[in-house]
């Protein structure tokens, strides 16, 4: 009897191991039933995440859909992408099932989506309005803040400059640049810089406001360099016509013709004809023909006036001399010196005289803001 226990003794580790291996190998090997091409063996450790698991975790994380949805061999991630030609699209990462052609880009340092790119989100957080729009980036795999921008003052260009929501609005007094040459190209009248006071140059100043696109009309020049002007375009204006004959009538101003625009009854003509139709102020003329003439009216809102004296216009530009109904030598210097007053008052502009008292050597102005009280 001892022989054979011995015998038993030697073997059964022998038989143990063989049924422990009889166990193992009745087991259905996933990565072989999976994939039927895949040797296990083989494939390198950093592809056996999801094989690694016990089976219930596999389960829980893969599910029935996901394995139904493998597209072959090369689908080690179990996404539907890979190499084989049952694949929708090649995969940039097999060992990861939420990375494919077909994910969406985050920001996490990872190409998603495929595209040789890295965290460029396709629907970027936006915040602010009209200049101020700004987006958030991703920085080093991280969602920075998104600020908006600075608001800055309107501009007449069609950007919402100051982020109100509204472009080109607020815009009811500007100083624009204009070059010389563009008054003439639309208005041919207006050929020569002494001709800036005439008819012709003040339409030529009304169009190139209109026309950009922001204001209904303007005066000026408040400025001169050379060929280069500053004029003022308004937004709140309305454009009238009368004869002559009506104008002086009913304003008790004297301006019965062309030759008498630039003198001081006109001008005052211009601004009382306005008032009595409920506006600020007027100024002109934008048109005439031998019996009547277009000036413009200014809504009240803009519009404040007050009195200055002769040696006060006269010490800020001498050439201005613009007494009772003469135009003197230099209307264009009484329009910057007009224009100069108000500002240093603490307007944006103004024009004039709209009355002269030559006993109190005193003139009037309309001074303009879009900010009255």
């Amino acid at each position: 009897m001892r022989p054979f226990l011995y015998f038993v003794v030697f073997i059964s580790p022998f038989l143990s191991s063989c049924i422990d291996a009889s166990k193992e190998s009745s087991k259905p090997d996933f990565r072989t039933s999976l994939t039927g091409a895949i040797d296990a063996e083989m494939m390198p450790r950093t592809q056996l995440s999801l094989f690694d698991m016990s089976p219930t975790e596999r389960d829980q994380l893969v599910g029935e859909t996901a394995l139904e949805n493998v597209c072959g061999a090369s689908d080690i991630d179990l996404d539907g992408y890979g190499a084989d030609l049952a694949c929708a699209d090649p995969d940039c990462d097999d060992q990861n099932e939420l990375i494919n052609p077909g994910a969406t880009e985050t920001c996490n340092g990872l190409d998603d989506d495929c595209d040789g790119a890295i965290d460029e989100l396709t629907e970027p957080t936006v915040c602010g309005q009209g200049a101020c729009v700004s987006t958030q980036d991703c920085v080093d795999g991280r969602l920075t803040e998104c600020v908006p921008g600075d608001p800055m003052p309107e501009v007449c260009n069609g950007i919402d400059d100051d982020c109100d929501g509204i472009i080109d609005n607020a815009l009811n007094i500007e100083i624009v640049p204009v070059q010389f040459g563009v008054l003439t190209a639309l208005v041919g009248g207006c050929n020569e810089l002494s001709k800036l006071p005439s008819v012709a140059c003040r339409s030529a100043v009304h169009q190139f406001c209109q026309n950009r696109g922001c204001s209904t009309s303007g005066f000026g020049p408040v400025s001169t360099a050379g060929q280069e002007l500053s004029v003022v375009c308004l937004n709140e204006t309305v454009s009238l016509e009368t004869p002559f004959g009506a104008l002086s009538e009913e304003t008790d101003r004297q301006c019965e013709g062309q030759g008498e625009l630039n003198q001081s009854g006109c001008v005052s003509a211009f601004h009382h004809f306005c008032r009595n139709r409920g506006f600020g102020s007027g100024f002109g003329p934008i048109a005439s023909t031998g019996q009547a003439v277009t000036m413009v009216c200014i809504e009240s809102d803009l519009v404040t006036t007050f009195q200055l004296s002769y040696a006060s216009v006269q010490a800020s530009h001498p050439n201005c001399r613009f007494f009772n109904r003469r135009a003197g030598r230099d209307v264009e210097s009484c329009n910057v010196a007009f224009h100069a007053a108000c500002v240093t008052q603490g307007h944006q502009t103004g024009f004039g005289p709209v009355e002269v008292n030559s006993a109190n050597a005193v003139y009037r102005l309309s001074c303009l803001n879009d900010d009255m009280p």
